[in-house]
């Protein structure tokens, strides 16, 4: 407590010696209690705001961190399970269209697995199937039926071409498996197909290159329908 004293102000200021006083002091006259503590209230300038502050402690700083990486965890956790259920969803061998009399019509074809559409096209060369891709979109592993060397298309098919990812929309594969399932496609389409695929749609994930059928037939790449 600060004790006033009119002849040792320095020395009070500094603190009372011991057993000095033990009010507060002016000149002989001591404050009773009752008022020295209104004295302290009228000098603090917001005691509501204080006596909050001594109800609700502040946090501690950095609190957030451990709920922040639990919830980072319980995220990446989901992520992973729904990868694995669409994983699991998805047929090991898909349906593909049915020959018939040596021919192939494909309509409306959004693509699917790769090994297994890889597995049907290389199945079609061997017993040299013509096929016939006149739907308004051949997407994806569609595509691979380009390579086909009795293969032709409709001038308006929209033919979507994208690289190889993993079963996630917009997941991509790692580098090593990129790059041979890249060139596993590349062996399917024609050579000049197949080199402008390698060094621009490849490199597309999320969405597609478009190209319709005119095109591809104008640059050689394929052989129009007749009939």
């Amino acid at each position: 407590m600060l004790c006033l004293s009119p002849s040792a102000p320095i020395r009070d200021a500094l603190g009372p010696e011991p057993g000095v006083c033990r009010g507060a002091r002016l000149g002989s006259f001591v404050l009773p209690d009752a008022q020295r503590v209104s004295s302290d209230t009228a000098s603090d300038p917001d005691p509501a705001a204080r006596a909050s502050s001594d109800r609700h402690p502040s946090l501690p700083r950095g609190w957030w961190i451990i709920p922040g990486i639990a919830l980072g965890l319980l995220f990446w956790i989901a992520a992973a399970l729904t990868a694995i259920w669409i994983y699991a969803a998805i047929p090991v061998n898909q349906a593909m269209p049915e020959v018939r009399n040596g021919v192939l019509t494909v309509g409306n074809d959004y693509g699917g697995r790769l090994d297994t559409r890889i597995a049907f096209v290389e199945h079609l060369r061997r017993r040299g199937v013509h096929v016939r891709i006149t739907g308004a979109d051949c997407a994806s592993a569609c595509t691979l039926y380009l390579g086909l060397p009795r293969s032709c298309v409709s001038p308006h098919t929209m033919f979507r071409f994208h690289g190889p990812s993993s079963q996630i929309y917009g997941v991509g594969l790692g580098p090593t498996a990129f790059d041979r399932w890249s060139r596993r496609m590349a062996e399917q389409y024609p050579p000049q197909l197949a080199r402008w695929f390698m060094a621009e749609a490849r490199n597309t994930i999320v969405g597609t290159v478009n190209v319709r059928g005119a095109e591809l037939i104008r640059l050689g790449w394929a052989r129009p329908c007749r009939g």
